[in-house]
């Protein structure tokens, strides 16, 4: 039997080893089609070839994608005396590196200084795919025989909506009812939040018919975009004060409805334009209803309309409704709680947030699945990295909360 001791120095043992194989991972890129990429399959390929050179059992499903031919995820289990595993969830996907101007070096040629690995990917989610991988080999390697199975998944398409990563894996079957998941993919500079819980995701977009005629002439038509900036404030502004419930468990405590990104149209510059769309982004607590809020904004619209004698309506072009939250009363969140103490002598509390991760689809699915690790806060930002010390520890706490719940008896 191993002491907690020993298994936190043997992960600290493995840093310069997760070290190179970080670096060597971003190395590939891995960004799906919509964000400039074709794909995770070489990044699948090393990592799948360095999970067998481990030793380490490894099943690749390809998820079809026309667009790409297939996209990958692979699943890596011990079995133990029991089915019921324990899984650590991670994705092999990132966001593009946006203007290669902003970064200070290559953001695919990964930079090692200060205590940090600098380059695309590296703290989202690369730090995660290491940390667990290397989880899972220092496990397997211990000379004693697990009552629970345990593993590890890496999964593609999660920057984009898991359309190919892990929705497609739970419709398949390929997860237990009784199994329980551990996604490392949100957390804090402290290591003290540990996610249970995620507001819905709602997009929608606003649109605002106008006039075109001559940027001399501008009586003659009707301008959408100074018409669309005007009801685009209001409809914002609506839904503030209408759905102004706060919830001090989350941490941003409020619905948001924020317009993000504008839907670009042809014209010039002496035009005045016809059409002006504008997308938000809501992310709504739980205790409202998605049909609620977008009735609301429908409705907000054609009454917009009507007494400003404009065109103006709203239609939602994304609804991803939050699972309920996973319990704390178990005994994973427990172990799991238990073992980000031991490891940074931190207590850690439950919360939720209005990101959405993997997590969320196992929920979702009837599933406990809680996100944790310790990060800085650098996704999808330039001179993107991740702290040496971070990947480290998060390894550590997950091996010792896999050898609680699965080595000794509950």
């Amino acid at each position: 039997m191993q002491s907690k001791k020993e298994l936190i120095e043997t992960a600290q043992n493995c840093q310069k080893q997760m070290v190179d194989e970080l670096t060597a991972m971003l190395r590939i890129p891995a960004m799906g089609p919509e964000n400039g990429g074709d794909g995770e399959g070489r990044r699948a390929d090393h990592l799948e070839n360095l999970l067998k050179s481990w030793n380490l059992p490894v099943e690749r499903i390809e998820i079809e994608d026309e667009r790409l031919g297939t996209r990958p995820n692979l699943l890596s289990r011990i079995k133990g005396k029991e089915e019921r595993t324990i899984w650590l969830v991670a994705h092999m996907d990132t966001v593009s590196p946006g203007n290669l101007n902003s970064w200070d070096s290559d953001p695919f040629e990964p930079v090692v200084k200060n205590g940090k690995v600098y380059g695309r990917g590296s703290e989202d989610n690369g730090q995660s795919v290491i940390s667990s991988i290397f989880a899972l080999k220092i496990l397997s390697e211990l000379e004693e025989a697990p009552e629970q199975s345990y593993g590890v998944v890496l999964v593609a398409d999660e920057e984009a909506g898991s359309l190919y990563g892990i929705r497609p894996l739970i419709e398949q079957g390929c997860f237990r009812k009784e199994d329980v998941f551990f996604v490392p993919d949100f957390g804090e500079a402290t290591g003290s939040s540990i996610e249970m819980m995620e507001k819905s995701i709602i997009w929608l977009k606003a649109s605002v018919k106008g006039k075109q005629v001559h940027a001399s002439v501008p009586n003659r038509g009707t301008n959408a975009l100074v018409e669309g900036s005007k009801f685009i404030l209001a409809l914002r502004d609506a839904l503030y004060a209408h759905f102004n419930l706060s919830d001090s468990a989350y941490n941003y405590e409020i619905s948001t409805f924020e317009p993000t990104k504008r839907e670009n149209e042809e014209g010039s510059i002496n035009i005045i334009p016809e059409v002006e769309n504008v997308f938000f982004d809501i992310r709504l607590l739980p205790e409202y209803s998605i049909e609620e809020c977008v009735s609301f904004a429908e409705e907000f619209a054609a009454e917009y309309s009507k007494k400003n004698n404009i065109n103006a309506a709203v239609e939602n072009v994304r609804v991803d409704p939050a699972g309920p939250p996973s319990t704390t009363e178990n005994r994973e969140f427990s172990v799991l709680k238990d073992s980000i103490r031991e490891v940074i002598n931190v207590d850690a509390k439950a919360i939720g947030i209005g990101g959405q991760t993997c997590a969320n689809w196992f929920r979702k699915a009837g599933y406990s699945a809680y996100a944790w690790q310790t990060v800085e806060g650098l996704a999808h930002q330039t001179n993107e990295y991740s702290k040496i010390e971070n990947i480290v520890n998060d390894s550590a706490v997950f091996v010792l909360t896999i050898y609680e719940l699965c080595f000794r008896a509950a």
